[in-house]
């Protein structure tokens, strides 16, 4: 198996579940670039949540930095997309957390481990659009 020939075939299985227009590719080994993610007709229903909840678990578990540019393009929001972003850990590429290496405007480092948010904890998954994630136990609070 060749380094981040897990990339395309990703795509290719995620653009066959889920009604998106996906773009990914591997700018090199440990960085994976969001070119496009585009759900076509089911916005607001959890789609884009799970084909991007499948790509970070994906890009957690080969150890790969994740990195995007919101843009305007086919009539998004760019601040709606960028605090969207923000909900999966992704940071702005400016200032002191500046990657030279990376050109889009936000990144996601690698997680070997997940906690879900407080307000997604005891939640099950739908369905129709299961999100493959491993989650750490959160750890016991000593009284």
């Amino acid at each position: 198996m060749i380094a981040g020939d897990w990339v395309p075939r990703l795509a290719i299985r995620l653009r066959g579940q889920y009604p998106v227009a996906l773009i990914v590719d591997r700018a090199e080994a440990g960085h994976v670039r969001l070119g496009r993610l585009v759900v076509n007709g089911a916005r607001r229903q959890g789609v884009g949540t799970a084909v991007l909840s499948e790509l970070i678990a994906a890009c957690d578990e080969h150890g790969d930095t994740l990195s995007v540019t919101p843009t305007a393009d086919f009539g998004a929001n760019v601040a709606r997309l960028t605090r969207w972003y923000r909900r999966f850990g992704f940071t702005s590429n400016t200032g002191r957390r500046r990657d030279s290496d990376i050109e889009e405007s936000m990144y996601r480092r690698p997680s070997p481990t997940l906690t879900p948010h407080p307000r997604e904890q005891g939640k099950q998954p739908c369905e129709e659009h299961e999100i493959v994630a491993r989650f750490a136990p959160t750890p016991d609070k000593e009284a």
